[in-house]
C-alpha cells in the first residue's frame, strides 16, 4: 500500500466509493494490510537497521511527503493553481 493509502481508503469509505465494512466492534479498520505478518516482518527488519542517517532512505520520506502533498491538492501535475475554483460544494451522500 502506498504511504498515503490509509487516508485515501478512509476518504473512499466515508464518501461511499467503498463499503465501510466495520469490524466486530463497529470500528472502521484501516490497518489490515499493515498487520499482515509479512509486512510486520519487513518493518521489523527495517527498524532494526534504522539510524538517523538511514531512516530517510528506509522510510522513503521524500515519496511520503510527495504523496501527502498530492492527496491534499498540492504538487499535482497539470493542475493550474491560479485558476478559479468552486469551494462551496456539498459533501457526498454516505451510503452504508
Amino acid at each position: 500500500m502506498a504511504p498515503i493509502g490509509q487516508p485515501e481508503e478512509l476518504w473512499d469509505r466515508l464518501a461511499g466509493a467503498h463499503p465501510l465494512d466495520p469490524d466486530g466492534e463497529g470500528r472502521v479498520r484501516l490497518d489490515t494490510w499493515e498487520l499482515d505478518p509479512t509486512v510486520q516482518q519487513a518493518v521489523a527488519e527495517r527498524w532494526s537497521t534504522a539510524t538517523g542517517r538511514t531512516v530517510a532512505v528506509l522510510a522513503d520520506l521524500d515519496r511520503f511527503g510527495g504523496e501527502v502533498r498530492r492527496l491534499y491538492g498540492f504538487s499535482v501535475p497539470n493542475v493550474d493553481y491560479t485558476a478559479a475554483v468552486e469551494s462551496d460544494v456539498p459533501w457526498p451522500a454516505l451510503t452504508v
